[in-house]
C-alpha cells in the first residue's frame, strides 16, 4: 500500500491501487487504513484498535499479505479440552498420556459421570432446545472433570496413629508422648487455659482460625488461637448459655439470661433478639441460608434471616424446654433433642417435625451430624452412644461408656471432618475411629481433663479437639481428625481481609431461600411422576407390595368416607327443601296481615289470662 506523508488527510477509499506492483488489493470495508493522528501515543492506540486485512486477489497466499489479528481463544473446558491437549502431546511426543496428569483425569472422568450425555441432531429439534441440551451435556462433563481433578490433585491424606505391634494400643498414647514426637508448630497448638468463671464451651469459626470461649457465668473471649492474639473480651455479668459464629469470625451471637445478642469482633452489641418467647438455651446458624435459629425454655423454634432481620418461621415443638440443637450441613434441616428421648427434624416450611426418631429411653444429652449428612450420633441419659443412618433412619451401633463410675453416661459428642467420633463421660473424652463403616471394638484415643467436661468440638482443618470443662479450656491433639484438603472457595484457613470481604458478599448474593430447605434437596428441579398412571400400571401387572396394598386400602377407605359424607349432605338439603315452615315464621306472617289494634287487644287478653291463672294458684 502507498505510504502517506505526515499531515496528509486520511483517505477513506476502500479499494486502492499500488503504483509499484500494479496489483489489485482489497481491504475490509468496516475498517479504515488511514492514520488520522499525528500524536505518536494516539497513533499507537489507533493502530491497536484497528484490524486491517489486505489480500491480493490474484495471489491470496502471497507472503506480503497482512494477517488478520485474531483474538486468543481460551482453552476448551471439560472432557473435550482435555482430549485436545492429549492429542497435541501425542503429536509432539513430549509426554505419554498414560503417564501424565491429564491421562489420569481422563481415566477418572468416567467414574464421576452422574448423567449420560443426550444424543441429538440439531436439524430435527428447535434451536433453543438444542442449545439447552448442549449446555446440559457440557455442564455434566465439566462437573465430572472437576471431580476427577479433585481426586488427582488432592493427594494429601490425613495421618492417623498406627501401632507397630498388635500388643500396642493407640489409646494408651498420652498428650505428653505426642508433644515429644511432633514439631514445634504443632506443640504450640496444644495448650490449657485455667479459668474460674466456668464451665466453659469452645466454638471454632468455620475456617478454624478463631476460637470463641463462653463461660456460663458471663465471661466471653474471642481470639485468634493460632497466633495467640486476643481480639475481644467481655464480662456480661449475667448467665451465658451458648454461642455461635455467624457468616465468619467478624460476628458472633450469644444466648444470655433473658435474650439473645449479636456482637462484632470488637465486642460491640449490634442486635438484640427480642422476638423470642422465653429464655434462649441454644443457638445455631445456617451459613448458606443466612438463618439464625434458636430454641429455649418454652420449646419454640425460631428462624430469623440474619441479612434482613425478619423472622422467617416460628413453631412450637410441643415437647417442653429444649437445649440440644444441631443442623445438618448437607440440607439445612434442624435436628432437636428432647427430654422424652426423641430426636426431631424440622424445616421452616412445615409447622410439624418432618421426621421423629425415638433415639433413647431417657433425655437426649447431645447430638452431632457428620459433614456429608448421612450419619447421626446421639448420646443420652441412658448411658449410651448411638450411631444412626439418616438415609434409612435405622440404628447402626450402640456404644457404652468404658468407665462405669459415672452412672449419668455421656454428656457431649462431636464428629470430625474425617469421621472420628468423640464423646465425653465425666472428665474423660473418648475417641473412636471408623465407626460408620464397621464396629469399633477398640478406642482410638482418650484424654482426661482436669474437671468435668462440658463440651467437645473438633477444629476444622486441624488435628485439634477443643475440650471445654469446669476449670477452663484445653486444646488436645488428635492425629487425623482434620481435613488436609480444603476448598478455598468455601472455607479458607489462609484467607486475607480482601478474600473474606469478597466471600461475604458472594455468599449473600448466592443466599438460598428458606423455602428450599428439605430432607432431600435433590428433589428440586425434577419432574413429578404421574402417580395415577403408575398406580394403574401396578394394579394391571399385579405387582403390588405390602406397602402399596396398604396405601390402596387407605385410599379406598378415604374415598368411601367422602362418598358417604356427600350423600348425607344431599339428603339434608333435600329434607330442608321439603320441610314445613317453622311456627315462628307462620306467626310473623299472621301478625303482619292483622291490624295493629287487634294485635294489641290480643296481647292484653293473654296477659289477663296469665294473671287469672296466677291468682287461682
Amino acid at each position: 500500500m502507498p505510504k502517506k506523508s505526515k499531515g496528509s488527510r486520511p483517505n477513506n477509499s476502500d479499494n486502492t491501487q499500488s503504483n509499484d506492483n500494479n496489483e489489485e488489493r482489497t481491504t475490509l470495508p468496516n475498517n479504515s487504513n488511514s492514520e488520522p493522528f499525528l500524536n505518536p501515543r494516539l497513533k499507537k492506540i489507533w493502530k491497536r484498535r484497528t484490524n486491517i486485512q489486505t489480500i491480493d486477489i490474484e495471489n491470496p497466499f502471497k507472503k506480503d499479505n497482512k494477517k488478520v489479528i485474531k483474538k486468543k481463544k481460551g482453552k476448551k473446558g471439560g472432557f473435550q479440552g482435555i482430549q485436545g491437549r492429549l492429542q497435541k502431546q501425542k503429536k509432539n511426543k513430549k509426554l505419554a498420556p498414560e503417564n501424565s496428569v491429564f491421562g489420569d483425569i481422563e481415566k477418572k472422568v468416567e467414574k464421576y459421570k452422574r448423567v449420560d450425555t443426550i444424543d441429538f441432531e440439531e436439524d430435527e429439534i428447535h434451536r433453543n432446545l438444542a442449545r439447552k441440551l448442549k449446555q446440559q451435556n457440557q455442564f455434566a462433563l465439566d462437573s465430572a472433570v472437576q471431580a476427577a481433578k479433585v481426586e488427582v490433585f488432592n493427594q494429601v491424606e490425613p495421618g492417623f496413629l498406627e501401632s507397630e505391634n498388635p500388643m500396642e494400643k493407640t489409646w494408651t498414647v498420652t498428650q505428653a508422648d505426642l508433644a515429644d514426637n511432633v514439631d514445634m508448630a504443632t506443640t504450640r497448638k496444644m495448650f490449657d487455659f485455667t479459668l474460674e468463671l466456668g464451665p466453659y464451651q469452645g466454638i471454632y469459626s468455620p475456617n478454624g482460625t478463631h476460637l470463641l470461649l463462653v463461660g456460663s457465668k458471663g465471661h466471653v473471649s474471642l481470639m485468634d488461637w493460632k497466633k495467640a492474639e486476643l481480639k475481644t473480651e467481655l464480662q456480661l455479668k449475667e448467665t451465658a448459655r451458648s454461642g455461635i459464629f455467624l457468616q465468619n469470625e467478624t460476628m458472633f451471637a450469644l444466648a444470655q439470661y433473658r435474650y439473645g445478642y449479636v456482637y462484632d469482633n470488637t465486642g460491640t452489641e449490634i442486635h438484640r433478639l427480642r422476638d423470642r418467647m422465653g429464655e434462649i438455651y441454644q443457638l445455631e446458624y445456617l451459613p448458606y441460608h443466612w438463618l439464625l435459629c434458636s430454641i429455649g425454655m418454652q420449646g419454640q423454634l425460631t428462624y430469623q434471616d440474619h441479612s434482613t432481620g425478619k423472622i422467617v418461621a416460628q413453631y412450637s415443638t410441643h415437647k417442653g424446654s429444649c437445649n440440644v440443637m444441631r443442623h445438618n450441613p448437607s440440607n439445612g434441616v434442624m435436628l432437636l433433642g428432647h427430654n422424652d428421648g426423641a430426636v426431631t427434624m424440622w424445616t421452616p416450611n412445615i409447622n410439624s417435625p418432618a421426621v421423629t426418631i425415638l433415639a433413647h429411653k431417657g433425655r437426649v444429652a447431645n447430638i452431632a451430624i457428620e459433614k456429608s449428612g448421612k450419619y447421626l450420633a446421639t448420646v443420652g441419659l441412658d448411658t449410651s452412644l448411638k450411631i444412626w443412618d439418616l438415609r434409612t433412619y435405622k440404628e447402626l451401633d450402640t456404644y457404652y461408656s468404658p468407665d462405669k463410675k459415672y452412672m449419668s453416661g455421656f454428656t457431649s459428642v462431636d464428629i470430625s471432618q474425617t469421621g472420628l467420633v468423640s464423646a465425653s463421660c465425666g472428665n474423660t473424652a473418648y475417641v473412636w475411629k471408623d465407626v460408620f463403616t464397621k464396629r469399633a471394638d477398640e478406642l482410638y484415643m482418650t484424654y482426661k481433663a482436669p474437671s468435668e467436661i462440658r463440651s467437645l468440638r473438633f477444629c476444622p482443618f486441624e488435628d485439634i479437639l477443643g475440650v471445654g470443662h469446669a476449670k477452663g479450656f484445653s486444646s488436645v491433639l488428635i492425629p487425623g481428625s482434620g481435613e488436609p484438603n480444603f476448598d478455598s472457595m468455601e472455607n479458607n484457613p489462609f484467607q486475607t481481609k480482601k478474600q473474606r470481604r469478597e466471600g461475604e458478599v458472594r455468599s449473600l448474593l448466592e443466599k438460598i431461600p428458606a423455602d428450599m430447605i428439605a430432607l432431600d434437596p435433590y428433589d428440586f428441579g425434577t419432574i413429578k411422576p404421574d402417580t395415577e398412571f403408575l398406580d394403574k400400571r401396578k394394579t394391571d401387572l399385579h405387582i403390588l407390595t405390602d406397602l402399596d396394598k396398604r396405601e390402596l386400602m387407605r385410599q379406598q377407605n378415604f374415598e368411601e368416607k367422602m362418598r358417604i359424607m356427600k350423600e348425607k349432605e344431599e339428603e339434608r338439603e333435600r329434607i330442608k327443601s321439603n320441610k314445613p315452615r317453622p311456627v315462628l315464621e307462620r306467626f310473623k306472617k299472621r301478625d303482619q296481615s292483622r291490624p295493629k289494634k287487634e294485635f294489641s287487644q290480643m296481647k292484653k287478653q293473654k296477659k289477663k289470662k296469665k294473671k287469672k291463672k296466677k291468682k287461682k294458684k
